[in-house]
């Protein structure tokens, strides 16, 4: 009996090995779902690719639509987990922003960008992004900070929210927080396996920070069927920065077709900010 006990135990204990080994290892690939794009893809695209280097290589943005003037407004468009940049080209088109510049930011390994997401290169990146945009636009940063505003979808959100700290950005929309990466971890993988996690996104962090500061507006969208993200984070955000965040609900919209079935409102929501 005790020998049966001891090899069960040891089993247990190995199971558990791999688990967290597996969780240390292959955590990235849990996280991220990068895309990259093919020549027959690019073909059929209108913007125009900005390229700029960080510690990761090389990484590409992309300016769309193609604008002859400085705009008055620009978006940095940050997109979810398992799409790319150019899936957000058009998206804006056809509306009252269509005079706005949109910046559309592909992650490290996304897209054409080099090297590995994790949220200390993503921030590089962004920090890299807005001087190659100014830039381009014939402008200094600082005549470029108060046209910026911000879009994220899901991961975008965290994104989104590091820009507007890393750059004094006062409004933006957001669709489909988490409240933090460490709350969606303990979600899949349960306590305390969570604890595992090195990617710690953390937007409740972050929105702590930007209302210290002051004078942030973010219009946050959430569908209450959103099979991957739980509606309740996104309540739980506008309940915590009441002051910061407005916060609306749509009904049924699930995590990636709320972009398609609540795109009016978004697009109102983002002129409201102009």
């Amino acid at each position: 009996m005790k020998h049966r006990l001891k090899r069960m135990l040891t089993s247990l204990l190995l199971i558990l090995a791999s688990l967290v080994v597996l969780l240390l290892l292959f955590q990235e690939k849990l996280i991220y779902h990068s895309r990259g794009y093919d020549a027959a893809f690019l073909r059929g695209v209108n913007g125009r690719p900005l390229a700029f280097t960080t510690s990761q290589g090389k990484q590409v943005a992309w300016l769309a639509p193609q604008l002859h003037a400085p705009p008055e407004h620009v978006w940095l468009v940050f997109c979810g987990n398992g799409t790319v940049a150019l899936d957000f080209e058009g998206y804006f088109g056809n509306s009252k922003l269509s005079g706005d510049q949109f910046v559309l930011f592909d992650y490290p390994s996304y897209g054409q960008c080099e090297g590995t997401p994790s949220p200390k290169t993503i921030r590089e990146s962004i920090q890299a992004l807005v001087p190659a945009v100014a830039a381009n636009l014939g402008l200094t940063v600082d005549e470029l900070r108060p046209k910026l505003r911000v879009f994220g979808h899901s991961l975008g959100c965290a994104s989104a929210l590091m820009a507007m700290e890393a750059y004094g950005i006062k409004n933006g929309v957001l669709v489909a927080p988490f409240t933090s990466m460490l709350a969606m971890g303990q979600r899949v993988v349960g306590w305390p396996m969570c604890n595992l996690l090195r990617h710690r996104f953390d937007n409740v962090a972050a929105l702590e920070r930007l209302k210290a500061v002051g004078g942030v507006h973010l219009h946050v969208f959430h569908g209450t069927a959103d099979e991957v993200i739980p509606v309740a984070m996104g309540r739980e955000l506008g309940e915590r920065f009441p002051g910061l965040i407005q916060f609306e609900a749509v009904q049924g919209a699930r995590h990636n077709d709320i972009i398609e079935t609540d795109r009016r409102s978004i697009l109102a929501a983002m002129d409201a900010m102009r």
